[in-house]
């Protein structure tokens, strides 16, 4: 049996090492974790510039900025004082589209219907464990959607594609896009 390890992605610790800067646009990823395999990003963008010597008071070692216009302090490791957490795109990418379409699929789970969302669960279900049996969801819409996040992460990328494509609404239609 073959076994494949995805290399863990670590945090980005020291900003000074790396050549980060507007000309390279290097591209990142921000964390709200500072382990990747949480998959809790907060967004995916390059760097605008990285300015190490400016506004002293406001930034004491400096700041990267974003092409989305926010700022990463460098000494406090903070956006709007939020602490973040850098981890280069190449690294993180396998996570960060994983998350990116979990994202996609509970946006498009939040335009169903009841009856659709249950259907939509009950196929899950079946994908991930073809022997299981839905649970008793009479706890109404929270239930099936915390049913529905319990199963998740047994989805492939390619399943959770396919799973987000069957159940977007085509705007201004009532019709349902099947996955082919």
């Amino acid at each position: 049996m073959i076994s494949i390890s995805i290399p863990q992605s670590k945090a980005i610790a020291d900003l000074n090492t790396l050549n980060f800067n507007g000309y390279w646009r290097n591209r990142l990823v921000v964390s709200n974790s500072a382990d990747v395999t949480r998959m809790d990003f907060d967004f995916e963008s390059t760097i605008f510039r990285n300015w190490q010597s400016q506004s002293h008071r406001r930034y004491p070692d400096g700041y990267i900025q974003f092409n989305n216009g926010k700022k990463f302090d460098r000494y406090r490791q903070t956006i709007s004082g939020v602490p973040k957490f850098l981890f280069d795109y190449d690294e993180a990418r396998v996570y960060w589209e994983v998350s990116r379409e979990r994202k996609r699929l509970f946006d498009a789970l939040n335009t169903l219907h009841d009856g659709d969302l249950r259907a939509m669960a009950e196929l899950l279900v079946q994908l991930v464990t073809p022997t299981a049996v839905l649970r008793d969801l009479r706890g109404g819409r929270a239930r099936v959607e915390a049913e529905v996040a319990s199963y998740l992460p047994a989805l492939g990328m390619s399943q959770l594609r396919e799973l987000t494509a069957a159940v977007i609404v085509i705007p201004g239609c009532q019709i349902l896009s099947v996955a082919a």
